[in-house]
């Protein structure tokens, strides 16, 4: 049985799945009986979870306004491939630019404010502030500026303030804004769980910030180098913040499907809460759905390879050439060599050309934004 190699590679694409080879006398005569078999196939993995077209790159998170009403922010992802940590970073930059966040930085200590004199409580931590920084605190007015060190232990400042002792201050001397910065909401990978957890902070008063997350913190509101908290900083201190999930089921593609969620929002309960409760720490609960789906790293579990001469008649697409799994991490090469017979019967007939098109473990086109492919087949011809 005579036999023939064709290679494959990014000269033969087409559109972002399909590649094509066009045999060189114009034409190509299938035989009854002639088979075809993949020799091997290397195959980039660039293809994408978070896309426009899949649905799944925007979703929106809730926070509370000075009216302590509840209002959606929304989250935009860039086409591209996110992990949990990804999603959440993407989150967090947005709450960052909203003014959504919590920081500490600076130098912290206690005194008080009489018009437009500090005095440092110098019994506790004494330190020196530079002319130009910004003061911040309880009730302090933002914007409240050193002017001038009077004695070791007074400022003279630019607004007038009142400040009981005891009080605790910030001192902002840097040009941008510090860490630690601790924000609403949070995404994180559960392993145990094989789902993903939303972990969501009660949003405390003003007065209570530094009680509730450490020494030295404050709210962004716009000065000290921060963002100030779009809408308005909430008035109670008996709400958290949650993530809004769209309508999603097992054959969905929406950010639920990425993170292990179901429709709803996440947590469920996120206003009246106690006063003794700091977090709401909510599991994914997709597992626990009719049919049960997991949280998705990848639309893509495993790749399909068609072909427009295969005549595979006991399977539905007919053109299924060979399947194999992904055994390679995002941005390195997916290879595989079949280690079994696995030739296909070609449909008799005469061909301009040959197309090898990739699918997922659905049948749905792969994005594939690398094409720079090895695709090696061998077709053998029935002898005469």
């Amino acid at each position: 049985m005579p036999s023939y190699n064709l290679v494959l590679n990014s000269s033969n694409k087409i559109n972002k799945n399909t590649f094509q080879y066009n045999f060189i006398n114009g034409n190509l005569k299938v035989p009854e009986d002639a088979e075809i078999a993949l020799s091997q196939v290397t195959v980039p993995y660039s293809f994408i979870n978070v896309s426009s077209q899949l649905g799944n790159n925007t979703f929106q998170y809730f926070v509370p306004n000075s009216s302590n009403v509840q209002t959606g922010y929304t989250v935009t992802l860039s086409d591209g491939f996110y992990q949990v940590s990804d999603i959440n970073t993407a989150l967090q930059k947005t709450m960052l630019a909203n003014g959504h966040y919590w920081y500490a930085g600076g130098s912290v200590f206690t005194g008080s404010i009489s018009t437009t004199t500090l005095t440092m409580n110098p019994t506790t931590q004494l330190v020196q502030l530079v002319i130009g920084s910004t003061i911040s605190g309880n009730g302090i007015t933002a914007g409240t500026t050193v002017l001038s060190q009077l004695t070791s232990t007074t400022y003279s400042l630019s607004v007038s303030n009142t400040a009981a002792a005891g009080t605790v201050m910030l001192s902002s001397q840097g040009n941008k804004l510090a860490l630690p910065i601790i924000y609403p909401i949070n995404l994180s990978l559960n392993p145990s769980l094989y789902t993903t957890t939303i972990t969501s902070n009660v949003i405390p008063v003003g007065s209570d910030i530094q009680n509730h997350f450490g020494y030295g913190y404050a709210r962004s509101a716009g000065y000290d180098f921060t963002t100030a908290w779009t809408g308005g900083y909430p008035t109670v201190g008996t709400i958290c913040g949650y993530i809004q999930i769209p309508t999603t089921t097992s054959s969905t593609t929406t950010i639920g499907n990425l993170l292990g969620f179901t429709a709803g929002s996440y947590p469920a309960v996120n206003t009246g809460l106690g006063a003794t409760v700091l977090q709401q720490v909510t599991n994914g609960n997709s597992l626990t759905e009719s049919p049960p789906f997991s949280i998705l790293a990848t639309q893509v579990n495993g790749i399909v390879l068609l072909c427009n001469l295969v005549e595979n008649n006991i399977a539905m697409p007919s053109t299924i050439l060979d399947s194999f799994p992904i055994n390679a991490t995002y941005g390195s090469n997916i290879t595989y060599l079949p280690i079994s017979d696995n030739a296909m019967k070609m449909r008799a007939g005469t061909y301009a050309n040959m197309t090898i098109q990739f699918v997922d473990q659905s049948f749905n086109p792969l994005n594939m934004l690398d094409p720079n492919v090895l695709i090696s087949l061998i077709i053998k011809f029935p002898k005469k």
